[in-house]
């Protein structure tokens, strides 16, 4: 199983965050940092451009990942943020389960917890990442080509996307978290593969 991962970060968080993922599990041939960094010293960087403002940033870099996609030869194609740490292995062996000829969205609904009320929104959080079957990002981007999505984050934009095309089977991974799992989970245990760890990067420590 083939599997491209970009790692999506900035000049701010090279230091801070995405080089402790390279020291860590981040250190392959198959995973790209995109960075707006044109003189990045991370191992296999990708200057995409600036990044602009907030939302014009999102939307722009994430569409030129999954045009970058389609000139890729892989079965499954992951946009991860750099402040996560990811079990690439654990992952390839969820992935086993589908066909990466078929359209999947994969990643963790979004959630969020205050002292009274619980909110589950429809949209997957970007933090522990997407997983994308080539034919899920031609889908998308021909979504992002003809219709008028309106300005959002990535992770909302995208979704959004995959809601026009209902070829698109979201799904919902357990073993990824937006946010830190509660649970002491031991680092072999399979239901951590990917986790945001919500700029907390000392977390890496417990992981790692």
């Amino acid at each position: 199983m083939k599997l491209l991962i970009f790692v999506y970060t900035c000049t701010k968080y090279e230091k801070s965050r995405a080089l402790l993922q390279q020291q860590s599990w981040a250190n392959r041939e198959d995973i790209i940092f995109i960075t707006d960094n044109p003189k990045s010293e991370l191992k296999n960087s990708m200057y995409l451009g600036n990044y602009g403002n907030v939302y014009f940033k999102e939307q722009h870099v994430i569409k030129k990942i999954l045009e970058l996609c389609l000139t890729k030869e892989y079965d499954w194609y992951m946009i991860i943020d750099d402040d996560a740490y990811l079990y690439i292995d654990k992952l390839k062996e969820f992935l086993s389960f589908f066909n990466e000829k078929k359209s999947y969205l994969i990643g963790d609904f979004a959630w969020k917890l205050t002292n009274t009320k619980f909110y589950n929104y429809d949209w997957f959080g970007g933090g522990p990442g997407y997983v994308m079957s080539k034919s899920t990002i031609e889908k998308i981007l021909k979504v992002i080509n003809t219709v008028k999505l309106g300005m959002a984050n990535e992770d909302v934009w995208l979704n959004n996307a995959c809601k026009h095309d209902i070829t698109i089977e979201r799904i919902q991974c357990p073993g990824f978290y937006q946010y830190p799992p509660k649970e002491q989970y031991d680092k072999d245990d399979k239901r951590l593969i990917s986790i945001h760890l919500n700029h907390d990067m000392t977390l890496i420590e417990r992981y790692h």
